[in-house]
């Protein structure tokens, strides 16, 4: 009357399969970019921490001079790239944001090879340091930290910015 028939074996392969492994490939690859750029920022901040820890206690008063025009001449044109530069990586999609943090990070690169000179040192170290945390602040987003985690980091680099901006305006505490 009724037979039980047996299952027919599903095919191996397919287009699904073939749609999962790609998947699971490009996954791997954007992880393993990743990991790549945390790493690379972590290097960046350890040359940072160097540069800020440099004993200055050999500087005195009467060896001071403040070379801010010049100073400010070789940073303006950094300053606008980093400008043009952040807008643009605000408004990039996540998926395309890794390429405009790398460019960030060469943008930083050319601040910290710019000698800030006597007074305008800590001036220089705020405006890095608020490259950092904006860095900083993309990369968690782009790795999904908390919103409170992303939002520190840009606040900090707006707090750094604002420091510098005050030291600009009154270089060397004159």
């Amino acid at each position: 009357m009724y037979e039980l028939q047996q299952p027919k074996p599903k095919a191996k392969g397919g287009c699904l399969a073939v749609f999962n492994t790609m998947f699971k490939v490009i996954v791997t690859v954007l992880v393993l970019i990743c990991v790549v750029l945390i790493v690379a920022n972590l290097l960046v901040r350890q040359n940072f921490t160097r540069l800020v820890n440099l004993d200055t206690s050999s500087i005195s008063a009467d060896s001071v001079v403040c070379e801010e025009a010049a100073y400010r001449a070789k940073i303006d044109l950094i300053l606008d790239e980093w400008i043009d530069a952040f807008n643009v990586a605000a408004a990039a999609p996540r998926l395309s944001l890794a390429s405009q943090i790398s460019g960030l990070q060469s943008i930083r690169r050319k601040m910290n090879v710019v000698a800030p000179g006597q007074c305008m040192g800590y001036a220089h170290r705020m405006i890095v340091k608020s490259m950092d945390e904006s860095i900083e602040g993309f990369l968690g987003f782009l790795s999904d930290e908390p919103a409170s985690t992303v939002q520190s980091h840009f606040d900090t680099a707006n707090k750094s910015l604002e420091i510098a901006k005050r030291e600009m305006r009154n270089p060397g505490g004159k």
